[in-house]
């Protein structure tokens, strides 16, 4: 992951930080529906709390994640991610 964050430019690295963070997070919340309540989503589900957690996020006045217009705007589209 270290590699894939230097060939995000600089002014956007805090951005980027904040959205590996919000996917660990959705994903150790998936593990743990998983594990203690036998629970699972679907790849299409879990990218969508991804979106939806980012965009709370941003809501909150964490401004980073809004230099990635998909994570910060509700009326973005995210087509690619409904297709899965």
């Amino acid at each position: 992951m270290l590699g894939a964050r230097k060939l995000v430019p600089k002014a956007q690295r805090k951005g980027f930080d904040s959205i590996v963070f919000v996917v660990g997070w959705i994903l150790w919340k998936e593990r743990n529906a998983r594990t203690f309540d036998s629970k699972s989503s679907s790849l299409p589900e879990v990218l969508l709390c991804v979106l939806e957690e980012a965009r709370l996020w941003f809501r909150a006045g964490y401004r980073h994640v809004g230099l990635f217009p998909l994570f910060a705007y509700p009326s973005h589209p995210a087509p690619a991610l409904i297709s899965l």
